[in-house]
Order: structure tokens, then C-alpha cells, then sequence
């Protein structure tokens, strides 16, 4: 199994992660193309967000760093695309991203947002999109970041 040290004293790998990452790949794109095992890139960003001086921080602060491009170049088109709706997501009190919040905004899934009754496999797709793109689902689960309440079908009486 590859370790940590290795990928962080690789330049090229590393340079390849940052350009991948700032162009906005999925995790699992990148662990591909870095051939490193599927869902270890994201192992070690979970440990890297509670580990603090570790290599494991060091990977996590970087990779964070280059999410922070990807997301600048995604706000700077929708901001010169819906300048309003760019205004109504980022008022000044959501300018500055706490410490703990996620790199990326999450979506939630209620029954205001269900109508189109989604079936357990649609709801388990879209878990999957977010675990891929790196979203910790049971971590964001427990912080109520994701939100999961599909209706119960009406049984006949």
C-alpha cells in the first residue's frame, strides 16, 4: 500500500494532484490518476482534518488549498453568470468559511426538495456523488450537513 510520505515527497504526483484537484476532478479521478487505491486519497483527508501535525494535516491543508482554486473559478463564473443569485448565496456573513464547515457546500435531500418521490436507488446515487467528490457522509450526517427524509408511501388501508 502506498504511503502517505511517499505521494508528499513526489513532486511530479504532487503537482498532478494540485492541477488536478484546482480543476475541480473528483476524488476518486484523482486517486486514479495518482494509482493510488480507490478511497485511500480519502482516508487519508479524514485523518488529515482531526490529526493535527501529521503528514496526514499537511496532505489535507494542501488539498484544501487547491479545492479553494477550483471553487474561486466556479463562484467567479456564477457570480459574472447570476450576479443576484451570486449575492444571495454569498452574503457577508457566509464570506468567511468556519474552520470546522466542509470544503464543499453540501445539498440536502427533504421532503421540500423530494417531490419527485426519489427511490432508494436515486438517494443512494447521490450519496455516492458526494462520497466521491469527498464528502465524509456519516461525518456530515452527525453535523446534520445532509439531510436524508424521504416520505413514506401511504399504505392502503
Amino acid at each position: 500500500m502506498p504511503a502517505i510520505h511517499d505521494l508528499l515527497a513526489d513532486d511530479k504526483r504532487m503537482a498532478l494532484l494540485q492541477e488536478l484537484v484546482e480543476i475541480g476532478a473528483s476524488i476518486a479521478t484523482v486517486e486514479a490518476k495518482l494509482s493510488l487505491p480507490p478511497g485511500l486519497l480519502t482516508k487519508w483527508l479524514a485523518k488529515g482534518k482531526i490529526k493535527p501535525r501529521s503528514p496526514y494535516r499537511q496532505l489535507y491543508m494542501l488539498y484544501r488549498s487547491y479545492a479553494a482554486e477550483a471553487r474561486a473559478v466556479a463562484e467567479s463564473t456564477q457570480l459574472s453568470k447570476a450576479p443576484g443569485a451570486w449575492l444571495e448565496k454569498n452574503t457577508s456573513s457566509k464570506l468567511v468559511e468556519p474552520v470546522e464547515e466542509s470544503a464543499a457546500d453540501l445539498p440536502t435531500i427533504t421532503q421540500q426538495t423530494n417531490n419527485n418521490n426519489l427511490g432508494a436507488q436515486a438517494v443512494l446515487a447521490a450519496l455516492a456523488c458526494l462520497q466521491e467528490s469527498g464528502v465524509d457522509i456519516n461525518e456530515a450526517l452527525r453535523k446534520n450537513q445532509v439531510q436524508l427524509a424521504i416520505p413514506k408511501k401511504d399504505t392502503p388501508q
